[in-house]
C-alpha cells in the first residue's frame, strides 16, 4: 500500500472504476492486462488490503474467467468463431426467422437442460412454470403487446401455484432463500430424500 486513502476511499473506487472502463471500452490493452493493473493500482492505493487480494485469487469465479478468455481468444484465433458466425449469417440471410429460433430456442433449451443437471427436477418445473407469465409481462414493454383477459387469467392462476410450491420449499429449507433456489440452487444443497 502506497498510501491510506482515509475518506476518499469511495471515491478513488468510483475514478479506478471509471477509469478501467474507459480502458476497456477504448481497448488501450488487452481486457487481461487493463484488469490485472487495475487490481494492482487498487492494491497500491489501499483500496484492498493483501487479504482480500490472495481471498480472490483462491476464489475458483477469476479463474473460471481467465478460462474464459482463453477459450474465447482459442475460437476466435482458430476461425471457429468466424465459421459459426458466417454459417448462422448465411442461413439469416436465407431465412431470418428460423435463424432466429434456432438461436434464441434451441440455445436456451440447451442451457436448461444443463441447469437440470444441477437441479432437482421438483425445483427445475417450478422456475420454469414462471417462463410464460415472464415472457408475457416483457412482451408489453418490449413488443408493444396487450395481454388478453384468458392471458391474465393464466398468470393469475400460475403465479399463486409458484409462490406456494416455494414457499413449501422454504419451510423444508429454513435459512434457503428463493433467489438462491430458483437461480444459483444445486442438488447438492437438497437431501437425498427430497
Amino acid at each position: 500500500m502506497i498510501a491510506d486513502p482515509g475518506g476518499a476511499a469511495p471515491w478513488l473506487a468510483l475514478a479506478l472504476l471509471a477509469a478501467t472502463f474507459v480502458c476497456f471500452v477504448a481497448e488501450v490493452r488487452a481486457a487481461e492486462v487493463v484488469a490485472f493493473c487495475a487490481a494492482a493500482v487498487a492494491l497500491a492505493l489501499g483500496l484492498v488490503d493483501a487479504q482480500d487480494v490472495l481471498a480472490a485469487i483462491a476464489n475458483p469465479a477469476p479463474a473460471t474467467i481467465g478460462a474464459m478468455f482463453v477459450l474465447s481468444a482459442a475460437l476466435v484465433r482458430t476461425g471457429a468463431l468466424e465459421a459459426a458466425t458466417q454459417a448462422l449469417g448465411a442461413l439469416a440471410d436465407r431465412r431470418p426467422v428460423l435463424a432466429v429460433g434456432v438461436f434464441s430456442q434451441a440455445g436456451g433449451w440447451l442451457l436448461i437442460n444443463y441447469a437440470l443437471g444441477d437441479l432437482p427436477a421438483s425445483t427445475a418445473v417450478i422456475v420454469l412454470l414462471g417462463q410464460p407469465v415472464v415472457t408475457g409481462l416483457l412482451s408489453i414493454p418490449l413488443l408493444g403487446e396487450l395481454l388478453t383477459p384468458r392471458q391474465v387469467l393464466g398468470g393469475l392462476v400460475v403465479l399463486p401455484g409458484i409462490y406456494l410450491c416455494l414457499k413449501r420449499i422454504l419451510s423444508i429449507f429454513r435459512g434457503v432463500s428463493v433467489k438462491c433456489l430458483a437461480l444459483f440452487g444445486s442438488a447438492r444443497h437438497f437431501p437425498p430424500d427430497y
